[in-house]
C-alpha cells in the first residue's frame, strides 16, 4: 500500500512538473509570437498573459489586447483572449473570443465585432512539421457593426478546414451561416424594399482546396502554401424570392492565375430588376438593356425563370460566356 501511495505521488509530481513546463512553454510561444510581430514593426500591447488549467489544460488568458498594423492602418483591440489547449498535446489549441465588442480600426472606418460563445479550435498533427489538421470557427449569434448601422449578423456561424488524409496537401472547407442578415447599412446601399426578406434562408458553401504544399509551421516562418486547384462542389445561397447554386472547377498556376469554370444558376431572376428598379441604381435604358440581355441568357438555358451563367477564366481573363468583363483574379496567400 505504502508503494502505490509513493508511486501515486511520484506521478503526480512528475505530472505536475510536465504540466508546468508545458504551460511555461505555452506562456514562451506566445511571448515570442507578439516579439516577432514587433519586430516586423506591429504595435502589440498586452495588459497581461496568466496561466490557468491545472491539471489537465493548458490555458493562458490574454488581458486587454491590441494589435495594430502601420503599414495597412489595421488595429484589433480585445478586451480579452482565451487560448486552452489539452495538457498532454499543446498542438490542439482552442481561442475563445470574449463576448465583450472587438473594436477594429480601419483605413474606410472604425467596426465593432460582437460574438456569443465564439471559439476556434486548432488541432496540429503531432511532428516536427506541425500539419495542420484542422481549423474550425464556431459562434452563437454575432454581428458586425459601425457606428453609422449594422453591417452583417447571423445566428450562427460555422467554418471548418480540415485536412485530406489521403492528400495532405488539400483541404476541405465547409460554410454555414443561419440566418445571415444584412444590416441598415446594405439594406440602405441596395436601397431593398421593407417588405423585402431581412434574412437569407440558406448561405452555405462546400468547396476543396488543393495546395503546392501542407499548411505546417513553416507558413509562418517560410512562406504560405499557394493554392494549385479549387474545386466548388456547391455553393448556395437564398434570399427571399432569389436564390443562387454555383459549383465549378479551377486550376491556378504558380503566377496565380486560375483557369476554369464556375457554372451559377440563379432562380427567379427577375428579382434582380425588381431590386434595381427600386435602387434606381441604373437610368431606365440601361434597366432595359439588362433585362433584354438576362432574357436572353435565360432562354438559351431553357426557362424563363431560372438564369444560367458560366464565368469562365482562361489566359488571364475572365468572361461571362463571350463578354469579356477583366483581368481573372490572382490567387495568391501574401
Amino acid at each position: 500500500m505504502r508503494r502505490l501511495a509513493w508511486l501515486i505521488f511520484v506521478l503526480l509530481v512528475m505530472w505536475s512538473a510536465w504540466w508546468a513546463a508545458a504551460s511555461s512553454g505555452v506562456q514562451h510561444l506566445l511571448t515570442t509570437w507578439l516579439d516577432n510581430r514587433r519586430d516586423l514593426g506591429w504595435q502589440v500591447e498586452v495588459a497581461e498573459i496568466s496561466k490557468h488549467g491545472f491539471p489537465l489544460f493548458l490555458h493562458a488568458r490574454l488581458k486587454d489586447v491590441s494589435a495594430a498594423d502601420p503599414a495597412t492602418g489595421l488595429r484589433v483591440d480585445a478586451p480579452q483572449l482565451d487560448l486552452t489547449g489539452a495538457a498532454f498535446w499543446p498542438g490542439y489549441m482552442s481561442v475563445k473570443l470574449p463576448d465583450a465588442p472587438i473594436h477594429i480600426m480601419t483605413p474606410v472606418g472604425h467596426f465593432t465585432l460582437q460574438t456569443t460563445d465564439a471559439q476556434a479550435d486548432l488541432r496540429l498533427r503531432p511532428s516536427a512539421s506541425l500539419q495542420l489538421q484542422s481549423l474550425s470557427a464556431v459562434s452563437e449569434a454575432w454581428r458586425i457593426g459601425s457606428s453609422d448601422g449594422s453591417i452583417l449578423s447571423a445566428d450562427a456561424l460555422d467554418i471548418a478546414a480540415t485536412q485530406d488524409n489521403a492528400s495532405p496537401e488539400t483541404y476541405q472547407i465547409d460554410v454555414n451561416a443561419a440566418n445571415l442578415t444584412p444590416g441598415t447599412l446594405p439594406r440602405a446601399l441596395l436601397s431593398l424594399p421593407a417588405e423585402w426578406p431581412a434574412s437569407f434562408d440558406v448561405f452555405t458553401a462546400d468547396l476543396s482546396v488543393n495546395f503546392d504544399m501542407p499548411w505546417d509551421r513553416s507558413a509562418l516562418t517560410d512562406r504560405r502554401p499557394q493554392p494549385r486547384a479549387v474545386t466548388l462542389n456547391k455553393m448556395e445561397a437564398s434570399w427571399g424570392e432569389l436564390s443562387l447554386l454555383g459549383s465549378g472547377d479551377l486550376s491556378i498556376d504558380p503566377s496565380g492565375i486560375p483557369t476554369g469554370t464556375i457554372s451559377v444558376t440563379v432562380t427567379s431572376w427577375r428579382e434582380i430588376i425588381t431590386l434595381v428598379d427600386a435602387s434606381d441604381a441604373l437610368p431606365n435604358e440601361q434597366r432595359l438593356q439588362m433585362e433584354i440581355l438576362l432574357g436572353a441568357l435565360s432562354n438559351l438555358g431553357g426557362s424563363q425563370d431560372d438564369l444560367t451563367l458560366t464565368l469562365s477564366m482562361r489566359d488571364g481573363d475572365m468572361l461571362l460566356g463571350a463578354i469579356r468583363l477583366g483581368p481573372a483574379p490572382r490567387l495568391i496567400f501574401q
